[in-house]
């Protein structure tokens, strides 16, 4: 793809997006590739097509953000969706919280944030170990991707935290049996997105959390 065919694709997808914001996701793209061959952040097979697969999938949640003020991202490990929604929050100044504890991982995340002068912060943890307050902070979203089952992750976050926290997960085949799961243990409230980037994915938007 061209750079300019990029910056379209993404203004489809996260409508609203400046110009100059997508400029910065190109700029992201090219330092994620370049530490992708030292790295391993992603499987391999994806590299080639990893605007597609990883940007656009990771910034089509900006559309559903609602009155987001901060975020908190679980397992970021290469920074998807993390790294995206902190550049295009660029404008907004709205903080993101990347919750990693693979040390070589969060080491990348640092130097991107750095690199691109983005308005986030990366916590070497386990989720386990994240303190409630931040996930429950007013007008917090929470997003993962490629991270954990719904069941574990409610259970290592006490329910997100809050029944007031709200989160974004992004998920792919077999996520009813996610769902089945976790409703063993928990109720809450739930919008199923279909992905605008795989037809085999959602976007799950989970509030008002509670335990059984």
């Amino acid at each position: 793809m061209t750079p300019s065919e990029k910056i379209e694709s993404l203004q489809a997808i996260a409508p609203d997006v400046s110009r100059e914001t997508a400029e910065k996701m190109i700029r992201l793209e090219a330092f994620f590739l370049k530490w992708a061959k030292t790295i391993n952040l992603v499987s391999p097979a994806t590299l080639n097509v990893a605007w597609h697969r990883h940007f656009l999938d990771s910034a089509q949640i900006w559309r559903w953000r609602g009155s987001t003020k901060s975020w908190i991202d679980l397992g970021s490990g290469s920074g998807f969706p993390a790294l995206v929604i902190a550049v295009l929050e660029t404008k907004s100044g709205s903080k993101v919280t990347l919750v990693e504890s693979n040390v070589k991982k969060s080491a990348y995340l640092r130097q991107a944030i750095a690199a691109l002068d983005l308005n986030a912060e990366v916590l070497t943890i386990r989720v386990e170990e994240l303190d409630a307050s931040l996930l429950s902070a007013p007008e917090t979203t929470i997003t993962a991707r490629a991270f954990a089952p719904l069941d574990r992750m409610l259970d290592w976050t006490n329910g997100f935290g809050s029944p007031s926290s709200r989160a974004l997960l992004h998920k792919g085949r077999g996520f009813q049996d996610e769902l089945a799961d976790a409703r063993r243990l928990w109720a809450f409230d739930l919008l199923e997105h279909a992905s605008l980037v795989d037809s085999d994915s959602v976007i799950l938007d989970i509030t008002a959390v509670r335990r059984l």
